[in-house]
């Protein structure tokens, strides 16, 4: 709570009374500790039922449940309500994350007035954190110019993708505050497609800037405008003969069928599609008839004021594409929501297969693993004694 009071004179400090951290304990008495639009409970309760029926009567974003009073199966069920936390590093994200979301800088565990992203993302403890140190390895090493060039975008990249999955998270805390408004206009997908889109290019252009600076670094001879990468067989097999204990990190399976699918991720994203976050959807039984379908159009539209200002042709385009709307919002239940269907050859049949795929499930993960294969790389290059 005095984290939270410090964050509370700062808002007040410049002026941005429009956010704040309102924070219900569900100890004995449920009370207000404090009062602004975001919005916490720290439960301590075992009556799930009470705590979720409150949570929805205040509006509440995030369950905090230190005790684990909630089973992966209860969060998983009301992932589309409540944001859920188990430990104080998932509650401090969440919180940062929806300053973030609000153009604010902080630190909850080192609070800094007026501080800059890049001063955030570089201090405080984290992936980040670790990526900007081999900057300092670089100098005490003496990586040439060039060498330097790629570490700084490396640190960069890391940087950016952090800011990125904190924007996705202010985005699905939107989503959620939507859905318990049973507000179906605004799902906030095209600013989570967005956000999602820049942290897919981000984590994949962190190991490109890792295999370069490698290539740089160990003379693997590949080439400026090669396609290389960690996670190919090739560049594991020539840094194996330079550095073998770097080369077995990047040589795991785990890592190499993850960061597959990052990168087919990326290129389908970067050359097919806009990887646009849709629902799966199921025909009703009883669909709306056509007569009544166009009903419901010429009721959406004040069509003869919409015709004066427009061609025909481009009042039958309209109207087409406002029917295709009513009839998937009409005709059809949602099965499943934000999926995303990508496509991707099978190496044994070497034939093109879709899969689903659902990335917003998958934020924490995905930065996990970053931060894995980021730890492991600076750890590696500041133990070694040799540049090449």
């Amino acid at each position: 709570m005095q984290k939270l009071d410090v964050l509370d004179d700062y808002l007040e400090d410049i002026q941005r009374s429009d956010v704040g951290i309102e924070v219900h304990t569900t100890i004995n008495n449920i009370h207000t500790q404090s009062s602004g639009s975001a919005k916490i409970i720290l439960l301590d309760i075992a009556n799930k039922e009470t705590v979720l029926e409150f949570a929805t009567v205040n509006n509440i974003d995030l369950i905090h449940d230190p005790d684990g009073t909630f089973t992966p199966k209860d969060r998983f069920r009301e992932k589309d309500s409540f944001a859920f936390s188990t430990v104080d590093k998932e509650l401090i994200t969440q919180i940062e994350s929806y300053l973030t979301g609000r153009s604010i800088a902080w630190m909850l565990t080192e609070p800094v007035w007026n501080i800059q992203w890049i001063y955030k993302y570089a201090h405080r403890p984290g992936t980040s954190k670790k990526a900007f140190s081999l900057i300092g390895v670089g100098q005490e090493k003496k990586y040439t110019p060039q060498q330097m060039e790629f570490v700084r975008a490396f640190a960069n990249k890391v940087m950016h993708a952090e800011h990125a999955r904190e924007q996705l998270y202010f985005y699905m805390q939107l989503k959620r505050r939507a859905y318990r408004a049973s507000n179906k206009n605004n799902d906030f997908s095209f600013e989570l497609t967005y956000h999602l889109t820049n942290y897919s290019f981000f984590i994949c252009s962190t190991m490109d800037i890792i295999a370069r600076l490698l290539n740089n670094m160990y003379e693997l001879n590949f080439g400026r405008f090669q396609s290389y990468g960690i996670e190919k067989v090739d560049f594991i097999q020539r840094l194996g003969v330079k550095r073998k204990t770097l080369a077995d990190v990047y040589a795991r399976k785990r890592f190499q069928s993850w960061a597959d699918w990052m990168k087919v991720r990326r290129n389908h994203l970067a050359h097919e599609s806009n990887l646009y976050l849709t629902p799966m959807v199921m025909r009703k039984r009883q669909p709306l008839s056509d007569d009544e379908l166009e009903q419901k159009v010429d009721e959406a539209f004040d069509w003869n004021l919409y015709g004066s200002m427009s061609a025909d042709a481009d009042v039958l385009n309209m109207r087409a594409f406002v029917k295709q709307m009513l009839d998937l919002e009409h005709n059809y239940d949602e099965i499943v929501a934000d999926m995303m269907t990508l496509e991707k050859v099978d190496k044994v049949t070497n034939q093109p297969q879709k899969y689903i795929v659902f990335p917003l499930r998958t934020i924490d993960e995905d930065f996990n693993k970053l931060g894995d294969i980021v730890a492991r790389t600076v750890d590696s290059l500041s133990k070694a004694r040799i540049i090449k």
